[in-house]
């Protein structure tokens, strides 16, 4: 998913602040794709319980300053690692960690 985001000059889309997250969720819902979509956040250390998440920009990390996961998320662990972010369709676009070759996902890229 970021590769084919990079082939076109962006990356995944992150989200700096909830209102921006909020205002994606509501055009997503509006669009009833019944799809849910990768993002650029990651989680960068699975030894942390809820894990370490982080933005991911032009190869930078940032880290998150909002926790707006579903509930009971995130479910990642070491030994079950689930390190990439999704705006997850069955959950009302809340944020979800999953596995990052979960391939049933779109993606959404920005500039």
């Amino acid at each position: 998913m970021q590769e084919i985001c990079l082939g076109h000059g962006a990356n995944l889309a992150v989200f700096e602040t909830l209102d921006k997250l909020l205002s994606m969720k509501r055009k997503l819902k509006k669009m009833n794709t019944g799809l849910s979509f990768h993002l650029g956040g990651r989680n960068i250390n699975r030894h942390i319980s809820g894990g370490d998440w982080r933005w991911l920009w032009n190869g930078k990390m940032t880290k998150m300053k909002y926790f707006a996961f579903g509930d009971g998320q995130p479910n990642g662990s070491f030994g079950s690692p689930q390190d990439c972010l999704l705006l997850y369709v069955n959950n009302r676009y809340n944020l979800h960690d999953n596995d990052c070759d979960y391939s049933k996902a779109g993606f959404i890229c920005e500039k």
